[in-house]
């Protein structure tokens, strides 16, 4: 199995030149040497890849409609087995993207990552933030969870006008 495994890596390194260019990317020297404070963007790859995987698995089972939608939630919750924690996963995962993006941004703006040949890279990395961001907010306002004109704090709908969670049974 291995051998089939190297020599299609073999076969696209000949048409890309893939393995140059991943010893190149991996060998550059860090100034300072590596220390924690260089994790976050691998933190951030790893909750990518959560929301990737656990949206994925909740998208098998949410049915996005106003009729069903708390019933598929009620459902995932409590007869899917691990429904509750994929989707306690997904909505941490979520919110520590949003903390784990500005906490890498300003260790990024701190210790001058930005700075040399990695302006477009800053440039890249501030617009994910934004789409990260506008994805969070929709996300939110999906949910029902709007902010009073009035400026008072935030408030969701009353759980009288979604149906019980007895009816679940009825997917």
């Amino acid at each position: 199995m291995k051998s089939k495994i190297s020599a299609l890596y073999a076969w696209v390194d000949e048409r890309t030149g893939i393995r140059e260019l991943t010893r190149h990317a991996s060998d550059e020297p860090i100034r300072g040497g590596a220390r924690w404070a260089y994790v976050f963007g691998s933190v951030l790859v790893f909750l990518f890849l959560l929301q990737i995987i656990t949206g994925i698995f909740l998208t098998m089972y949410y049915v996005p409609s106003a009729d069903h939608a708390h019933t598929s939630v009620a459902y995932i919750q409590k007869v899917v087995p691990g429904g509750a924690i994929i989707r306690g996963l997904h909505a941490y995962g979520a919110s520590a993207m949003v903390i784990f993006l500005f906490v890498h941004l300003i260790q990024t703006f701190l210790f001058g990552s930005y700075k040399g040949k990695r302006e477009l890279l800053w440039g890249v990395g501030v617009v994910m933030i934004l789409i990260v961001l506008d994805l969070r907010s929709r996300v939110i306002s999906c949910r029902g969870i709007r902010r009073h004109t009035s400026g008072q704090k935030w408030a969701q709908p009353s759980p009288a006008k979604f149906q019980s969670s007895d009816h679940f049974s009825n997917i």
